[in-house]
This record gives C-alpha cells, structure tokens and sequence, in this order.
C-alpha cells in the first residue's frame, strides 16, 4: 500500500506562510471525523479556531504575586525598622555628646574664674567635681587633670587644664570627651 504524503500548507505569495488559522481549516476538510454540517461550516470560513474565543482571566491577584508582592513588603519593613533602630541610637549618641560638652563648658568657665595658682587646690587633679557628678547624664563625671604639674610645688606658667566628661549611653557603652584650655597667673 502506498505511503500516503502529507499535505504541505500551500504557499501565498513569494517566501510568505499563509495564515495558521486558514492552513488549518482546510487540513480539517479533509478530517473523516467531521460532520457535512462542519464540513459546510468550514468550506464557509467559520472553522472552529476561527470561532474560539480567547480565554478570558480572571481579575485579581495570582498566588505567586502575593507571595513575592509579600517578600517585598516584609524586606522592605524589616530594612525601614532597623534604620530606625540606628537612627535613634545615633540620636541618643549625639544628645550625649551636646549635653556632655555644655557640661564641660561651664564647668572650665568656673575654673577659670579662678586664678591659675587657686584653680588646683579647688578642683583636685584626678578626682571627678562634685556638683557635675550625676548632673544630667547617667554615670556622669567631670575630672581635671593638669598635665606639667607636680603636686606641692607652684602652678607652671601658663597652667595648662584638661577635663575630661565620662558617662554611660542607654546601650550599656562608656563615652567620654574633653576639654583642654591654658590659664595665664
């Protein structure tokens, strides 16, 4: 029996492929499966592919959007909170620092009222000055130290004033700064 060849889609034109939707319609003439009333249908141009209508979708949201649109979401809380977390400890960093300085600002404005001989028997070298111990930051002293001075003999000429501010931050972190000036006798 001899090999029956398949039917190539006829060509429309100089190297142009006819549609798909009429190639197919008519390899479908020639399906014994069909029906004359399909047949007549299709011999008229409405074959079933050219009558199927798209799919239509549904509105709304597929699972994997909301799964990837909810990784996003999360990532991008998740990054804004620990910024905050940041931001606020550089905030109390930076409060300490200001109110450490204005401390020690008027605690070297008080020293230096003094004269440059009386200013190591008032504020002891090493020991922290009362009235800032406490004051408003938490483990807060003020100590001055006078670099160049040996203890009973007189102030060196000019007497050159070191204070240093230690506190504790709200993290448990010791911080400390200073403050250095020169008083001429």
């Amino acid at each position: 029996m001899p090999e029956k060849q398949q039917e190539r889609p006829p060509q429309s034109g100089a190297g142009q492929m006819p549609s798909l939707v009429s190639w197919r319609a008519r390899s479908e003439l020639t399906d014994p499966a069909l029906s004359t009333d399909d047949m007549y249908e299709l011999k008229k141009g409405k074959s079933r592919l050219a009558q199927a209508k798209p799919a239509r979708r549904r509105g709304g949201f597929t699972m994997v959007e909301l799964v990837l649109a909810s990784g996003i979401l999360l990532v991008t809380t998740v990054a804004g909170y620990g910024a905050q977390v940041r931001s606020a400890a550089l905030v109390d960093s930076s409060a300490g620092r200001m109110i450490a300085m204005a401390d020690l600002e008027t605690c070297m404005e008080e020293m230096l009222i003094e004269s440059a001989s009386d200013i190591p028997n008032e504020y002891a070298g090493g020991q922290p000055v009362a009235f800032y111990t406490g004051l408003h930051l938490r483990n807060q002293q003020i100590t001055p130290e006078y670099p160049g001075t040996v203890a009973g003999s007189p102030s060196p000429d000019p007497l050159e004033i070191v204070l240093t501010a230690q506190w504790t931050n709200k993290s448990g972190q010791v911080q400390s700064l200073r403050l250095m000036t020169a008083k001429a006798q």
